[in-house]
């Protein structure tokens, strides 16, 4: 009976290992699907939808050789936004599933921006792509992505030229084996506990045929098997002490552990095998595969938006190293631009400036705002972390003591790629209000829109009465001014101060401010859990006259800044600030809130 328990564990195992072998044996043996089609059309780019490429089932991998070129993937309206003033050629997957037909597109002149269409350019380093590839002819230039749908592939040579190969497209088979793993697993250890169950039973066996006494330790009637018995004489050759039958005996069990051996490994390695997911039952598997594709919507994906903020975060450390305008035009324009170009200007002109912007870092922090649209311009609000000392220098980045720092980035078309409008510094023990997952998606809104506290295109313009007038302003019933710096320092505040430091001087000097709204609109972004941040800028001119008979000397910060030199009757100081509210639903019991600014010298005239 005992012996029959570990043959049926062996044969078990041995039938599981063979059904997990026949799984995946089976699987491989399916050939993936192919179509292919060669590129004899006039347009230079090609598209492929995700329509098409998911007409088969499998993943697809379109492969145009070793050629120079360069593929993309990203949402088909991108890509057709992208396209569509050059023209292009759309693939369509025959009924056969071996051939594509193609279809040309005439080109469609764009509304909101200009294209030179003469010379068609390359795609790579937009931030349209979920995924770039590249070759330059010496390697295989192919993409194996997921394709969701909504997405599509662009294909063209260097520089927009005609790719001038053949394209295939093949339908990698899925190798999902839910069963696999599991009977592989189990037959292995039914396989090794009906070896060990037959060993023990052998050796209990064995013990009763021979004496005992001086025999110890594990497996003793095993052992006795293989010991070898004292030699006889010779004549006796019929016997159990027959040399010869001992040699065979020998022989024999060298024989049984040499097989048994690679026996145990291939169990191990069939064992080991299973570890792959494929191998295995997954329950959410179908459940993975429609997150996938909803979340392929009209928003930036999470690659997305880290690759924008490494390229910001590269372009600006550099541009704030060297003190570069230009450089950092690459990925800067409206304010936020306007600000760093003016205090590269006068930290070149006098070094000993003390206002050093922080570095932005590519480290994300948890707050995210991404607009979903399929046109253009698109908006994305990030808050990213700063340091106080350039990242690569000498020491620690000191992040602890340097602001958490709020993006507004901006997509005018389709050609140009996300440039930072505005820099906000966060103040410092600020809640940020709820927000929709980035995933999600949120939309901007009107700057006349009446659902929240205050029209979005009111706000920066009642905040500059409570500057020019004081926390006492009317306008301030609107604001929670809970330690706010700026009032404290700017406005009617700067005059204060200017006003007591003067009064200590010789020369007296009359302060006035006033501040000019800026002629670019706010901008509203709905949290998409009730109510808006709305991002403004302003600008405070900060004029200081003298008394009749007296001058003003020209600061270094002004001359730097201006040009000008020696004494003045009069001075204006321009002075930018970058503003960031929270503003409330109107139905919420809250007040409109300053949650960041960014402030910079930028200009100074008489």
């Amino acid at each position: 009976m005992r012996y029959i328990l570990a043959l049926t564990s062996l044969i078990l195992g041995v039938l599981l290992l063979l059904a997990g072998l026949v799984q995946r044996v089976m699987v491989s043996s399916i050939t993936d699907v192919r179509a292919s089609t060669d590129l004899t059309v006039d347009a230079p780019y090609t598209v492929i939808s995700a329509d098409e490429l998911s007409r088969l089932k499998g993943n697809p991998r379109i492969d145009a050789g070793n050629t120079a070129g360069v593929m993309t993937l990203g949402r088909m309206t991108d890509v057709i936004g992208w396209v569509e003033p050059y023209g292009y050629t759309q693939l369509h997957l025959n009924a056969d599933a071996t051939t594509f037909t193609k279809e040309k597109i005439d080109p469609v002149k764009p509304k909101n921006f200009e294209v030179d269409t003469s010379n068609p350019t390359s795609p790579v380093g937009s931030d349209l792509w979920i995924a770039e590839v590249t070759s330059d002819g010496s390697e295989r230039l192919e993409i194996n992505s997921k394709v969701d749908s909504g997405d599509a592939i662009l294909i063209t040579g260097v520089d927009g030229e005609k790719l001038g190969s053949e394209i295939t497209v093949a339908w990698g088979k899925d190798r999902y084996t839910p069963w696999a793993g599991p009977s592989l697993l189990l037959g292995g250890i039914l396989t090794a506990l009906g070896a060990l169950l037959y060993i023990v039973f052998v050796d209990r066996d064995r013990r009763g045929l021979g004496p005992q006494r001086g025999n110890r330790g594990a497996l003793l009637g095993i052992r006795s098997i293989f010991s070898r018995k004292k030699s006889v004489d010779p004549i006796y050759t019929g016997g159990q002490n027959d040399p010869v039958k001992r040699g065979k005996r020998s022989f024999n069990a060298v024989k049984t552990r040499r097989l048994a051996l690679p026996a145990l490994l291939v169990t191990g390695g069939l064992m080991l095998s299973g570890c792959s997911a494929d191998y295995w039952v997954q329950l959410d598997r179908n459940k993975q595969q429609d997150i996938a594709v909803r979340q392929g919507q009209d928003t930036l994906s999470q690659s997305q938006i880290q690759k924008i903020i490494k390229q910001v975060a590269k372009v600006s450390q550099q541009a704030d190293i060297d003190l570069d305008e230009n450089a950092l035009a690459e990925r800067f324009n409206g304010s936020a631009l306007e600000q760093r170009a003016a205090n590269y200007k006068i930290r070149t002109q006098y070094p000993e400036y003390s206002v050093v912007p922080p570095y932005i870092l590519d480290e994300r922090l948890e707050y995210e705002l991404v607009q979903s649209t399929k046109t253009w311009p698109r908006t994305m609000f990030i808050t990213v972390a700063s340091s106080n000392t350039p990242p690569g220098a000498e020491g620690e980045v000191n992040t602890a003591a340097s602001p958490s720092l709020a993006l507004l980035l901006t997509q005018e078309n389709a050609h140009s790629n996300y440039m930072v409008k505005n820099i906000f510094a966060l103040r410092g023990g600020i809640k940020m209000p709820a927000a929709a997952a980035a995933e999600e998606g949120t939309a901007l809104l009107d700057p006349d829109i009446s659902t929240v506290k205050l029209q979005p295109q009111q706000v920066a313009a009642e905040y500059s009465k409570i500057l020019l007038e004081g926390a006492e302003s009317a306008a301030a019933t609107n604001f929670n001014l809970t330690d706010d710096a700026l009032i404290t320092s700017s406005g009617k505040s700067w005059i204060a101060t200017e006003q007591s430091r003067a009064a200590e001087q010789a020369g007296k000097a009359t302060y006035t401010v006033t501040i000019d709204q800026s002629e670019t609109p706010p901008v509203a972004i709905s949290t998409g859990a009730g109510g808006a941040l709305v991002a403004a800028t302003i600008y405070e001119n900060r004029i200081t006259e003298a008394d009749s008979g007296s001058e003003l000397p020209v600061g270094n910060v002004v001359a730097a800044i201006s040009g000008m030199e020696g004494k003045k009757k009069r001075i204006v100081q321009r002075v930018s600030h970058q503003l960031l509210f929270f503003v409330p639903a109107q139905s919420a019991d809250a007040q409109i809130q300053l949650l960041g600014s960014s402030s910079e010298l930028i200009g100074a005239s008489e």
